[in-house]
């Protein structure tokens, strides 16, 4: 009986067969200009090689396409133990043969290659140096343009398709560079989300295939590091009696100032598991984070600090800062990587068609969110689009539906603040998230004879109306309580974890992602 290859060995295979077409196009090309070139009529001869190579890239296109609904086929046999023939061949997107990144035509991208070598023989390089240039420009789309039409295919037949789950994780290659490694780390990626590549980015989506007839999935599943406390995420967990019990009522007294041992005990149980599992979340991540950092590098030291100019100061900061910046992606990654292996992490929130700078900065916060909160956000209330606007203090507005964000500062301090205005959304749309938190703050708040803190101002004397209980938290504001159920417990954690801002102790992160893994 013939053996059913494995979903790796099938990928394997597969990323093979692009790379040899790669290969082969690539030195079709080479061959193309050495045969054809003639540096007596640059521009002519270099149309003429133009032409000839969109039509091989063109080829390339379609052999690729083939290549990914086989690749598909046979992914999902080997998935689910199954011959190839028990499983029906993946339908292709229409429209993408011929058609480049851009949406222009593939033959008048190739076309180009005269441009090229014209744009650097004007800037005044050597002949060489400028067919290298218009060579290089054709290497350029005959590298990216059939591995890119063969992941959206993959991608497509995920989102489309019901023997696929609508996610994928991200394959790499030995080598790979830092980027793709870090993406990879974060495990599986829903499909609407689409496939970021750099130029020649040899990454490929692996889909994750359905259950089927006892078969397994493409993926591994929960961890076993996390000794099962993830599935633990279940509804009877958080729809027992216990959970609710007298909350509302606790929510109606938090002005009067009273609270009996009682009134909390239950919700403090479910606290202290959600903390817990936080905790051992956050300690897998801080593993996966100085394996990055290794790669990072030791954070810059000035060796004789006095004896520095001013202008070598600056650029010592300036490092730092940098250093510094990418630490704190690394680690939100690393963070997001561990969530990543519970459940389904970035949605994509609807904003109609807008394409804005702010919305990138929504498309970015928009990852650190499970996938279900998100959909929950789009469909909370009207369900239509959200508005994103640049305003000069973000805030969130649920009636208007409209998430505004501050442009002030760098552009890490706006994604800082798209996290927070984001969160602020999943408190609108996910009653179980307000009452943890709320449960988390009234812990924090409560002294111990039962009394709660008094109120405060949390913003400075330029904001007076801006009150709450502050606790022991990093920032004041992190204490603040709306007239209408709203904290900013949440949000300030959110971009302090996954953001560069530094506003929760650890205590605050825990529940955090111990939330975000169990509700």
């Amino acid at each position: 009986m013939r053996q059913v290859p494995s979903p790796n060995q099938v990928t394997a295979a597969y990323r093979a067969r692009l790379l040899m077409q790669r290969a082969g196009l690539m030195v079709l090309i080479r061959a193309l200009f050495q045969a054809l070139y003639n540096p007596d009529r640059p521009i002519g001869s270099l149309r003429q090689v133009g032409a000839i190579a969109g039509q091989a890239i063109t080829q390339a296109q379609a052999a690729a396409i083939v290549t990914a609904q086989g690749y598909l086929q046979g992914v999902t046999a080997a998935s689910w133990g199954q011959p190839l023939t028990a499983v029906s061949p993946y339908e292709a997107p229409a429209a993408m043969v011929g058609s480049s990144a851009s949406g222009h035509p593939l033959a008048g991208m190739a076309a180009l290659a005269p441009a090229m070598w014209q744009r650097a023989t004007d800037a005044g390089r050597s002949e060489r140096e400028a067919q290298e240039s218009a060579v290089g420009w054709l290497n350029r789309l005959g590298a990216s343009e059939p591995y890119r039409v063969a992941n959206a295919t993959v991608l497509d037949a995920a989102r489309n398709d019901d023997r696929l789950t609508g996610r994928f994780i991200r394959v790499t290659q030995p080598g790979a560079c830092k980027w793709c490694i870090l993406i990879h780390d974060r495990g599986y990626t829903e499909a609407a989300v689409g496939f970021a590549a750099h130029a020649n980015c040899r990454c490929t989506p692996g889909p994750e295939v359905v259950e089927w007839m006892g078969g397994r999935r493409l993926g591994t599943g929960l961890p076993e590091r996390f000794g099962g406390i993830a599935a633990a995420r279940d509804e009877a967990f958080w729809s027992s009696g216990d959970w609710g019990r007298d909350l509302e009522a606790i929510k109606a007294r938090n002005t009067s100032g009273w609270f009996g041992d009682r009134d909390l005990e239950s919700q403090r149980a479910y606290q202290n598991e959600i903390v817990r599992m936080g905790s051992t979340m956050e300690t897998e991540a801080q593993k996966r984070y100085q394996r990055y950092l290794a790669e990072l590098g030791p954070r810059p030291t000035p060796d004789t600090w006095p004896q520095l100019t001013i202008d070598q100061r600056m650029a010592y900061r300036a490092a730092l800062r940098e250093w510094d910046r990418q630490a704190s992606v690394w680690l939100a990654n690393a963070r997001l990587s561990v969530l990543a292996d519970i459940r389904s992490m970035g949605g994509v929130l609807n904003v109609g068609r807008s394409r804005s700078q702010m919305v990138q900065y929504l498309r970015y916060a928009q990852q650190f969110y499970p996938t279900d909160w998100v959909n929950g956000m789009n469909a909370a209330g009207s369900g239509g689009p959200w508005k994103v606007s640049k305003v000069s203090r973000g805030n969130f507005n649920q009636w208007q539906r409209s998430i505004n964000i501050s442009r002030w500062g760098s552009d890490q301090d706006a994604r800082n603040t798209a996290i927070h205005e984001m969160g602020h959304g999943m408190q609108y749309s996910n009653k179980q998230l307000q009452n943890a938190e709320w449960v988390y703050h009234l812990s924090r708040t409560t002294l111990p004879n039962g009394q709660r803190e008094p109120v405060v101002g949390v913003s400075g004397p330029r904001l007076p109306r801006e009150k709450g209980r502050t606790d022991k938290y990093p920032l004041a504001y992190s204490g603040r309580e709306y007239v209408d159920d709203y904290l900013e417990v949440l949000t300030t954690t959110a971009e302090s974890t996954f953001g560069t801002a530094g506003y929760a102790d650890y205590s605050m992160i825990y529940w955090l992602l111990g939330s975000m893994a169990k509700l």
